[in-house]
């Protein structure tokens, strides 16, 4: 009654002489609404749908991804089979998660022991794209969690070197303590890398300006496996040219002797 009189009362300020308001209810069958309503909704979904479906018809087929090695997740955790078809770049998996299959050279090993008797391994791998961090944790001390299959997975960890190859296939992740990321083996698998090879059937060429690693911020590798690598190629000879320093001359006399 009261919001009637205001209505009233604000027609007849502005001029407009209203004697009364008298609202008028029409009965309506409020299931027939909803009913109508819900088929509106369906005929729209079945449009949208009968769209797409054209759409992704007149859309041309999209080549399979290079990421065709990654996954969900789960599966056989420690199938054999390592199929190479599946190998990735380690480019393309950092910053990735999911399941994944590389190949790499172990450059680096460490074993951690934790004060609750478990242990942590970990190889730095590379594939000369970006490298990686492979971790795996050992089985605990209660011989009733300890894992079979984690056991002779461990055993292989143990056993792999510096510069062997590895084709391992696992689940890609960031680690927060590493700030880094890292893969977890499950099955993996020792393989052999062909070096590459100089071929050339002439005289061979002579490098004349090598660096070794005593060679601040130019050189990567020893005076001693560039005279191997010489070798194994058919150089006749090879040049050093170290800067600011005669640190690598020993090494050098030393390994041309042999």
């Amino acid at each position: 009654m009261i919001e009637k009189i205001k209505i009233l009362t604000s027609y007849s300020n502005i001029g407009v002489e209203v004697r009364d308001i008298v609202p008028i209810f029409t009965q309506q069958d409020v299931e027939a609404v909803i009913e109508n309503q819900e088929e509106k909704i369906s005929k729209e979904i079945e449009k949208l749908e009968e769209f797409e479906k054209k759409e992704a018809e007149r859309r041309p087929k999209e080549p399979e991804k290079k990421f065709s090695g990654f996954g969900a997740g789960g599966g056989n955790r420690y199938a054999k089979e390592i199929k190479d078809e599946d190998i990735v770049e380690i480019k393309d998996v950092i910053g990735y998660a999911g399941d994944v299959t590389i190949m790499a050279q172990v450059f680096g090993a460490e074993e951690i022991s934790h004060r609750n008797g478990t242990s942590q391994y970990r190889l730095k791998l590379t594939d000369y794209s970006d490298s990686i961090i492979l971790r795996l944790f050992g089985n605990g001390p209660n011989a009733k969690f300890q894992n079979k299959r984690r056991t002779e997975l461990i055993e292989s960890v143990k056993g792999i070197k510096k510069g062997q190859w590895l084709k391992v296939q696992g689940t890609v992740s960031n680690d927060p303590y590493l700030r880094d990321t890292i893969i977890e083996p499950k099955p993996l698998e020792l393989v052999s890398k062909e070096e590459k090879k100089d071929n050339y059937k002439g005289r061979k060429r002579i490098e004349l300006n090598t660096h070794t690693k005593m060679s601040q911020l130019e050189g990567v590798s020893s005076a001693k496996d560039y005279l191997a690598r010489a070798e194994s190629w058919g150089h006749e000879a090879i040049a050093f040219t170290d800067t600011y320093g005669v640190q690598a001359y020993p090494e050098i006399c030393l390994s041309s002797k042999r």
